[in-house]
């Protein structure tokens, strides 16, 4: 748990982090503390992490400084006098002091990391890198250099990932032998002898949720966590404990056995020494991170992330829209409260940022409500009359209160997945429904605020209910209708009342029938709501009240 920091740009409307310390017991300490400091843009100026030392005292692990032109970070020094250097330790390794150790192209995607030895990145067409070549880092090998290849489907799906370490030149044990390295110096050391070629090759392909290690089923992913497939054919189930962000922070296996335990710092950088070691690549937001060959990056799919120093490696694919902050900037600067799973998110982020202020403040007029109610409810109360009325009124700002928090919590959501949303107003009184364009952008297309709340309340169903699902001409398929054609009657029933319920609690006026009190708001209610038309609006809901109609007067007789 971290305890956290932050400050507040107004001119480049973020909230970036820019301290946090580590709880441990309940009590805070320093083991794991970290700083920040910021440009205009969000890019790091500088970064200082404690962490574990390999003497065993906790200190600090990094202390850099970063140096731009422009938004590209094209240098970066580490003022630490000491560095972990065990199994697991994740940190900035300050392996160059060039005056340029990041390159890159015309696209502003990297092309070298002379720190983590990446001499060159190849990419494709949707600027995801396809190949990448690192040079070897052993005394006693000779190599062409380790390499990197992945396969993307047209929509930029990874399939494949290739790790080759090609014409790798090893030297056997033989006495008394010497050998003259690449760098022209002469070795004499006991156990060398001549060369010999040889060639490792690791392929890995992803298949929906089945990943193949050279053609053979190892792994098969799900929600909430993974299967390994042992050479025999036998299944081990691994289960996820996710944090609120989604990282993954606990692996246990199907008797509840703890396999992994996994501590991160801002931004996503693995505490080491306080992390286990399994087969699990799956770790910061739920993302898979890839260490081979000293690559270590995260699978974003849009693009890819480095979790020790905060940023992309490419430059953001809606940067266009967000001129205020660096296209390099990870969640505007603010990790706690903020993920980006795939690099995409609401069109127009500011109109979701502005209906949650305008929730917050009917929140707050609410709460004012509630206190002027709870005066009058105490002076009845001291004068001995009746103030069941305050109570009701009370229960029903306290209910609206709970549904608008949701609603926030449903605007977030919908910022969280990896399709791009859009409020768009339209013409017309209570008008709205959920379009699915031809871009696949999602139009929330609606007459005003509570009809927004409305229909993201349906999207949020949606999602739950196993996925958003249109109709031929782009309409969102109410998630009721997918169950039994017996349960449909009271599953949509279900979803048009929570989506009313919580439309009401915006506002209540907006609602199609005028009611005082949310638990009004009922099957029978939503039953007997009219279109424009003049016929019922929900047929099937009209057709379930009438059934439960029926059922009370067989009963009352």
């Amino acid at each position: 748990m971290h305890n956290l920091a932050t400050a507040f740009n107004s001119k480049a409307r973020m909230s970036r982090l820019t301290a946090a310390g580590y709880l441990e017991n309940g009590k805070l300490n320093n083991h794991f503390s970290t700083s920040y400091k910021y440009d205009l843009m969000g890019n790091i100026l500088s970064l200082r992490r404690e962490g574990l030392l390999d003497s065993g005292d906790y200190g600090t692990i990094d202390d850099l400084t970063y140096s731009y032109e422009g938004n590209q970070v094209v240098k970066i020094d580490d003022a630490a006098d000491e560095s972990p250097n065990y199994s697991g330790a994740m940190h900035f390794r300050d392996a160059a002091n060039e005056e340029t150790e990041y390159t890159y192209d015309a696209n502003g995607n990297m092309l070298t990391d002379s720190n983590k030895g990446i001499t060159s990145i190849e990419y494709n067409v949707l600027d995801l890198p396809q190949c990448i070549k690192t040079r070897p880092r052993i005394i006693f090998k000779e190599s062409t250099g380790n390499a990197i290849y992945y396969t993307y489907s047209a929509d930029g799906t990874k399939l494949r990932a290739t790790y080759n370490e090609a014409d790798s030149r090893t030297m056997p044990y033989k006495p008394n032998a010497s050998y003259k390295n690449n760098t022209g110096m002469n070795i004499n050391i006991s156990g060398m002898v001549t060369p010999m070629v040889s060639s490792l090759e690791s392929n890995y392909h992803y298949c929906s949720n089945l990943v193949y290690n050279n053609d053979r089923l190892s792994t098969i992913l799900f929600d909430g966590g993974y299967a390994s497939v042992d050479k025999e054919g036998g299944i081990v189930m691994h289960f996820y404990v996710k944090d609120h962000l989604g990282s993954n922070r606990l692996v246990v296996d199907g008797n509840g056995n703890i396999e992994e335990v996994n501590h991160y710092y801002p931004f996503g950088a693995l505490m080491g020494d306080r992390c286990g070691v399994s087969r699990n690549k799956y770790k910061y937001i739920g993302k898979e991170l890839d260490t081979m060959y000293g690559w270590n990056m995260q699978d974003h799919e849009a693009r890819w992330y480095d979790p020790v120093l905060g940023r992309w490696m490419a430059t953001d694919p809606l940067q266009e829209k967000y001129s205020y902050v660096s296209p390099y900037c990870y969640v505007i600067s603010n990790p706690i409260k903020f993920i980006d799973p795939e690099g995409n998110e609401w069109e127009d982020p500011d109109q979701a940022e502005k209906l949650k202020a305008k929730i917050d403040n009917k929140i707050t007029s609410i709460q004012m409500s509630i206190l002027a109610q709870k005066a009058r409810l105490e002076s009845k109360c001291a004068k001995g009359k009746d103030f069941s009325i305050q109570e009701r009124k009370i229960a029903d700002f306290e209910s609206r209160i709970s549904n608008l928090n949701k609603s926030k919590d449903d605007i977030d959501l919908l910022s969280h997945d990896s399709r791009i949303y859009r409020l768009t107003p339209v013409s017309g009184e209570c008008a709205h429904k959920v379009r699915r364009e031809k871009n696949g952008t999602i139009s929330i297309e609606t007459s005003e605020d509570a009809l927004s709340i409305h229909e993201i309340t349906h999207v949020r169903q949606a999602l739950e209910a196993g996925g958003l699902e249109f109709t031929d001409s782009g309409l969102l398929i109410n998630p009721g209708t997918r169950a039994e054609i017996l349960k449909q009657y009271q599953e949509m029933s279900e979803v048009e009342i929570e989506a009313y319920q919580m439309q009401y609690s915006y506002r209540p006026e907006s609602l199609p029938i005028y009611v005082t009190n949310i638990s009004i708001i009922d099957v029978h209610y939503v039953g007997s709501i009219k279109d424009s038309n003049g016929g019922n609006a929900y047929q099937l809901i009209k057709n379930y009240s009438d059934f439960l109609k029926s059922q009370q007067k067989f009963k009352n007789k």
